[in-house]
């Protein structure tokens, strides 16, 4: 998993640009993200995953992010 820092903010219009800080690495007492955090997921090999989210992410409009 990374994190990423929001340089610019993105927008409908405009994809906003990020900066990754360095790789994280979940553990047992990790707690999740924020909202507006940004991050992305890295899987190699066989995935085994359970996503909870908050909210019904299906109507949650997603932006564009560029790496800086």
């Amino acid at each position: 998993m990374s994190d990423w820092t929001v340089i610019e903010p993105a927008s409908e219009t405009k994809a906003g640009k990020v900066r990754m800080p360095g790789p994280i690495r979940s553990s047992p007492a990790w707690q999740g993200h924020n909202v507006g955090d940004v991050h992305s997921p890295r899987r190699e090999g066989a995935t085994r995953l359970i996503r909870i989210e908050g909210t019904n992410m299906d109507k949650v409009k997603r932006l564009s992010f560029e790496k800086v």
